[in-house]
């Protein structure tokens, strides 16, 4: 890694125009995902994570191959645990050896990102980008000042550029995740959060997240997958508590009832673990258990939804009118955007002989659940139009239409993490931070 003559032309282009991405590249790979079923949209993987077309370049693997970078590699992930110090010792240590002091200005870099000094952390990552071995680090650090100035597109471009150079660079499959997950692009995120995690074992945040993904869409299996991992990782018992919860969540979902409750079997006694057991014996049929443990849960916690409809749902089946009104209409009260709770409300007061009153919360119910529904495929409209500021404004949208405040503003921001001229996100942002 000795001095050498400039020849990072194209890296300095890059940081000068902001990491702009190959237009072409996105519009094939957004076309592609679009033929794809909904159902398999985030299981399979993604070409951007192998590119067999890139240069031929120096592999930046060969930092590990020297102490100097392996020391290189701790301050990093001192960095990214935030303890400065740590890292700073390394980089004076390395900052007085004149063949690897570049290893101390990507240091700089990092600490320099973290500490939101943006400016003077790209002008070091411009000095490493002038060496070759370092130029996939180079990328790498000026994506993550993109994604901190909130210009996602150009970190994308950033982070899949380091790639092309380092395929197998975990931290940036990681912060490359991060971003899709942030513009909504969630096949991409899933894709690189488990690529990060495979090639960094000790990366059990990347896998949650995608295991969190996963669930929220619905692609129970794959989250199930990402759970089962998990638990063979070095993590806290806490930790494993938590993914035998998640796990047995999942389980239940795809109704492989004994499995869940095998998850939980491990797992010590606490108010979400009781709520979970109610809801696999509700879907058991075990009503009378269902009832009496999901009754438990709502005594301490009076509005805790997983519980509550399980109790309002039980009540209503056996036409026990007046406890089920009075829990129902303290949960739509509490959530007055929760369909399904008003639903069975509306139900009843139906029931309770209050007809028209009951009507009335039913259809309202049933706007809010087409609303919902509707909210629901824009975001897989979104998976497959990774690039799409527009939707991700009309997602902010109807966010807000369902009370979803914090929600919208990620949307926004996402859209103005693509496009930072839409002056439609913007305006939106300004109008809810002076609605706080």
């Amino acid at each position: 890694m000795r001095n050498v003559c400039k020849l990072a032309i194209a890296t300095q282009m890059l940081l000068a125009c902001g990491g702009c991405r190959d237009s072409k590249s996105t519009a094939d790979r957004a076309s592609v995902v679009a033929k794809e079923r909904i159902s398999d949209i985030i299981n399979s993987p993604t070409s951007a994570v192998n590119d067999s077309s890139a240069a031929v370049v120096p592999s930046a693997n060969a930092i590990d191959e020297i102490p100097q970078g392996k020391s290189y590699r701790l301050a990093v992930a001192a960095v990214d645990r935030g303890d400065f110090a740590e890292a700073d010792r390394v980089r004076v240590e390395l900052s007085t050896d004149s063949q690897y002091n570049v290893l101390a200005t990507a240091i700089t870099a990092l600490i320099l990102t973290k500490q939101n000094k943006l400016d003077e952390a790209m002008r070091a990552a411009e000095q490493i980008s002038t060496v070759p071995v370092m130029q996939g680090e180079s990328y790498v650090i000026a994506g993550e000042i993109f994604q901190r100035q909130n210009r996602l597109d150009n970190a994308i471009g950033a982070f899949e550029s380091g790639l092309k150079l380092d395929p197998n660079h975990a931290r940036a499959h990681r912060l490359l995740g991060t971003t899709y997950y942030d513009t909504g692009a969630m096949r991409f995120a899933t894709d690189h959060l488990r690529k990060a995690a495979e090639l960094d074992p000790s990366d059990v945040n990347s896998l949650l997240l995608s295991e969190r993904i996963f669930q929220d869409y619905e692609q129970y299996e794959e989250a199930i997958r990402d759970c089962r991992t998990l638990l063979t990782r070095a993590v806290s018992e806490d930790s494993k508590n938590f993914m035998r919860i998640k796990l047995a969540e999942c389980l239940l979902a795809i109704r492989q009832l004994d499995q869940a409750r095998e998850a939980l079997q491990d797992c010590p006694d606490s108010l979400r673990v009781t709520a979970t057991r109610a809801a696999i014996e509700e879907s058991a049929g075990n009503t009378s258990e269902a009832l009496k443990l999901a009754e438990s849960v709502l005594e301490r916690v009076p509005n805790d939804r997983m519980t509550g409809l399980i109790v309002g749902r039980i009540l209503v089946v056996r036409r026990d009118w007046i406890p089920a009104i009075s829990l129902l209409k303290r949960m739509t009260d509490s959530s007055p955007y929760d369909h399904e709770s008003r639903l069975l409300y509306g139900r009843a007061l139906v029931g309770s002989g209050a007809k028209d009153e009951g009507e009335q919360q039913i259809q309202q119910a049933t706007e809010l659940k087409n609303t919902f529904l509707k909210f629901a495929d824009l975001h897989q409209d979104a998976i497959v139009r990774p690039d799409d500021a527009a939707l991700r404004v009309e997602i902010g949208r109807m966010a807000e239409q369902l009370g979803k405040l914090n929600l919208a503003k990620q949307w926004y921001r996402a859209a103005l993490g693509l496009d930072n001229q839409n002056t439609d996100a913007r305006s939106a942002l300004e109008r809810l931070a002076g609605n706080r």
